[in-house]
C-alpha cells in the first residue's frame, strides 16, 4: 500500500472496501489527495495576496493597480507594502469623499453593490451612510478581506455596513419597470 495522506486515507475509505486493496485505486486517490492539497495551498496563498498587508508576490499589481510606482527603485518590499497601505488610508481622507469609493470598485471588482442614501427615498439608509453587499458567502475569505478593506479607507464621516451575498444579484433595471395599461 502507498503511503496516503490524512485526505487520502479520508478518500480511500470512502470507497467500496473491495476497491479499497486495489493497488490501483490507492494510487488514483493518493494522485487525487496529492493534487487537492496543492490547489489547498495555492487558494491559501492567492486569498493571502489578496490582503495588500500581507501582499508579497502580487505587490506590483496592488501598485499598478492604485495608480502608483510600480516597483520603485531603493525601496525595500516592506517599504513598498507602506506606501501601499499609506496611500489606501488617504483615501480614506480624500476631500471629495468619492475617490475610495471608485478605487474600492477597482480592488474588489466583484460587481459588489452598494446603496446610498437617496433624499425623499423611504425605506433606505440614512444621510452619510452606505449598506454594500459583496457577492461572497459570509464565511468566505474574500469576503473578510474585502469588508476589512472596505472600512480601512471608508471616510470617517460614513457609516459603513456590509453585508454577504451567495449566489446572483441582481440590480434594478427599466425591465423592472411594469409599462402602464393603456
Amino acid at each position: 500500500m502507498l503511503p496516503l495522506t490524512p485526505l487520502g486515507e479520508s478518500m480511500l475509505a470512502e470507497l467500496p472496501s473491495f476497491l479499497q486493496s486495489s493497488s490501483d485505486f490507492q494510487a488514483i486517490q493518493h494522485s487525487y489527495a496529492k493534487e487537492i492539497e496543492r490547489l489547498e495551498e495555492h487558494i491559501k496563498l492567492a486569498a493571502e495576496q489578496a490582503n495588500p498587508p500581507k501582499a508579497s508576490l502580487l505587490l506590483s499589481e496592488w501598485e499598478r493597480t492604485l495608480g502608483l510606482p510600480v516597483e520603485p527603485v531603493g525601496l525595500t518590499e516592506a517599504e513598498r507594502r507602506n506606501v501601499l497601505l499609506a496611500f489606501m488610508g488617504s483615501l480614506a481622507t480624500d476631500p471629495s469623499g468619492t475617490h475610495w469609493w471608485s478605487v474600492m470598485r477597482i480592488l474588489i471588482a466583484t460587481g459588489m453593490i452598494a446603496v446610498e442614501h437617496e433624499h425623499g427615498v423611504e425605506p433606505g439608509p440614512a444621510a452619510n451612510e452606505i449598506h454594500v453587499i459583496l457577492p461572497f458567502g459570509e464565511f468566505a475569505p474574500m469576503f473578510g478581506i474585502a469588508s476589512r478593506l472596505l472600512r480601512r479607507i471608508t471616510p470617517a464621516h460614513i457609516a459603513l455596513s456590509v453585508t454577504a451575498a451567495e449566489g446572483f444579484m441582481l440590480d434594478k433595471t427599466l425591465m423592472d419597470h411594469t409599462p402602464p395599461m393603456h
